[in-house]
């Protein structure tokens, strides 16, 4: 009896796009017609990924929930990690595919004798610098339930990868309300930036990273109560630029620049509509151009971009208040990579542009229609030509992708 021919042909790849990506998709839209921007929703991402670790790096009994940060230093890919209960650690790898820790949990820091009432502790390191040839870490602890509270900051350093050394151990005398969220080099000095909710954020530098060497530089102007945290550093047309915040959901955003490290200009975001709905974010170089994330809870995540860093342009939104987040990740291979996310479902996307105005789909939701993606201002890192990021989800453990071919579905016809 002769048998129908019947074609199979991309039935796997189409059912996960179509059920995991059309529907977060759909309703994305640009909403600045000068700039001709716009969000291509397009169900067949442009990129593959491949997971490159084990959810959480397979060790249960530290929690760890994120991979918050990724730096390349002496030949070696590191991650730094965010987790509940036993504090973050850090992990390397010399080919991207095998990770080794190479810090004890939360470097052994204990919980502070006057920690507030919290049902959820989490220890997270947000940032890495390079700094006269070592790697700088900073950490903290954050009280996420009832009420946000940071403490317990501190600055590591090594010079080998494997032996650490602590240069701040008191959060720079705010050791009950202060964490350490940032760090960046400009004019030969490294810059710390801090959350604090009690005494508000200062910004530290110090020419030599040494313990006992560092300088209370904090903007004299900040918005007080409400600024307590800083939220990304970035070096651009000579001036060192900082975003500031307040809480997840409310608060005024703020985008500072200095060009001596110690006289401060800029302020609250004038031009955004959304305030007090509205965080600014991640700020990345691209072609010239300053970039920043905004969380925008009304009208939905922006783009907003910069030639001289004082005038901003509106480069994309979302235009759903669902999709609330646009994060900037990297620059890899002349293309801009953001992370669009937003409360439903809940799973990020990758976008990328080659102008910075047009951008494509290149993930699917949550890279792999898990929930969760990349959403930190240090979560990416180029490495043996590869793109890495790290992605967060709280239930099942962080993780490292890194891009790959793209894979395709042939025909296959048979009788």
């Amino acid at each position: 009896m002769k048998r129908k021919v019947i074609l199979i042909a991309l039935i796997v790849l189409l059912g996960l796009l179509l059920t995991g990506a059309s529907l977060t998709l759909a309703r994305l839209q640009h909403n600045n017609v000068e700039a001709n921007a716009s969000l291509n929703p397009s169900i067949f991402p442009a990129m593959n990924w491949e997971r490159v670790t084990d959810n959480g790096f397979g060790y249960t009994e530290t929690n760890i929930g994120a991979v918050t940060a990724l730096d390349v230093f002496s030949g070696y890919l590191y991650a730094g990690t965010t987790a509940a209960t036993t504090g973050t650690v850090i992990y390397r790898s010399s080919d991207g595919t095998s990770w080794v820790p190479v810090n004890e949990p939360g470097f052994g820091q204990p919980i502070p004798t006057s920690d507030p009432v919290c049902n959820a502790y989490w220890y997270y390191m947000w940032d890495t610098a390079v700094f006269s040839d070592e790697l700088f870490v900073p950490t903290g602890i954050m009280c996420q339930d009832p009420t946000w509270f940071y403490y317990g900051g501190q600055v590591w350093r090594t010079e080998d990868g494997l032996s650490w050394t602590a240069v701040v151990t008191d959060a720079f005398g705010y050791t009950n309300t202060q964490a350490v969220n940032i760090l960046k080099e400009f004019n030969g000095m490294l810059y710390a930036g801090t959350a604090d909710t009690a005494e508000g954020l200062h910004i530290w530098r110090s020419a030599s990273g040494d313990a006992g060497d560092w300088e209370d530089v904090t903007p004299g102007n900040l918005a007080d109560p409400g600024q307590y945290y800083s939220s990304d550093f970035e070096v651009y047309n000579n001036m060192l630029f900082m975003t500031t915040n307040v809480i997840t959901v409310t608060g005024i955003s703020q985008v500072w620049y200095t060009a001596d490290g110690i006289t401060w200009e800029g302020g609250p975001m004038d031009m955004f509509t959304c305030e007090p709905n509205c965080l600014a974010g991640n700020l990345q170089i691209f072609s010239d151009t300053l970039y920043m994330g905004v969380w925008n809870f009304l009208t939905g995540g922006e783009l907003w971009h910069t030639t001289n860093g004082i005038t901003w342009t509106l480069a994309i939104s979302t235009g759903d208040s669902n999709q609330y987040a646009i994060d900037t990740v990297g620059v890899f291979n002349g293309y801009l990579y953001v992370d669009i996310e937003g409360s439903s479902p809940g799973m990020g996307t990758l976008w990328r542009s080659s102008n910075g105005t047009d951008f494509e789909l290149a993930s699917l939701p949550g890279l792999d229609r898990t929930i969760g993606s990349t959403a930190f201002p240090n979560g990416a890192a180029i490495f043996q030509d590869h793109l890495y990021i790290g992605k967060y989800n709280w239930e099942i453990g962080g993780s490292i992708w890194r891009n790959a071919p793209l894979n395709f579905w042939l025909p296959l016809a048979f009788k």
